[in-house]
């Protein structure tokens, strides 16, 4: 999922430097005009209906309205866990997240995880 928020005087994918990528299945949102590059159609455009997490890291999560909930392209080998180490079950959700009221078992890295300090 790629949201992009204000225009970019550079392309989101340089087909230049990029040589027999394929994707699909893909959501993206943009505030303006869809993208008229050949990378465009990698890309369903519609809102994701994120929401900033309030845990204070800042992440823009799933919401219960999200167009990404069970809309993903199935792959193989099917990824059993998301980001956050829940079960992915049923059909998938685009995206590193599987929206779930299930707690989260790991989360991003903070400094108190990482470097000379951590445990």
């Amino acid at each position: 999922m790629v949201v992009r928020t204000k225009p970019q005087s550079l392309p989101l994918v340089n087909l230049e430097l990029v040589r027999n990528l394929r994707a699909h299945g893909n959501l993206g949102y943009v505030c303006g005009p869809v993208p008229s590059e050949a990378w465009a159609s990698w890309f369903r455009f519609e809102d994701p209906r994120l929401r900033r997490a309030e845990d204070g890291l800042g992440l823009w999560r799933l919401t219960d309205s999200s167009t990404a909930i069970d809309a993903a392209v199935e792959v193989s080998p099917v990824i059993a866990e998301d980001v956050f180490g829940r079960a992915r079950i049923g059909r998938r959700d685009i995206g590193a997240e599987e929206f779930s009221k299930d707690p989260v078992k790991r989360g991003p890295l903070t400094s108190i995880d990482v470097g000379p300090d951590a445990p």
